[in-house]
């Protein structure tokens, strides 16, 4: 499977972008290909995202994929956001 691990952009549901480090790995699921990872704003940006339930991801490239946070206090102890990818991977 593959990783990216670089710069990206959340975009929330009011097209806000707030610029983020990216650690996101691709794995099998069945017969198709699903991605995860964990996304790290800058501390100030932290507060403004912790009740996103789902955005837009943003490469470098411009590639773009949906995401979903199941878990929206994740944040609190390891100051990402764990966030599932829904459809393929933008990597």
């Amino acid at each position: 499977m593959s990783t990216y691990n670089g710069q990206a952009l959340i975009i929330t549901e009011d097209e806000t972008e707030v610029p983020v480090t990216a650690n996101l790995s691709s794995y099998r699921d069945g017969l198709r290909t699903a991605w995860r990872g964990a996304l790290a704003p800058a501390p100030g940006d932290l507060q403004q995202l912790s009740n996103l339930t789902e955005g837009r991801l943003r490469l470098t490239d411009g590639t773009e994929a949906d995401f979903l946070r199941s878990d929206t206090s994740d944040w609190v102890r390891t100051k990402r956001l764990t966030v599932i990818g829904q459809g393929e991977a933008p990597f």
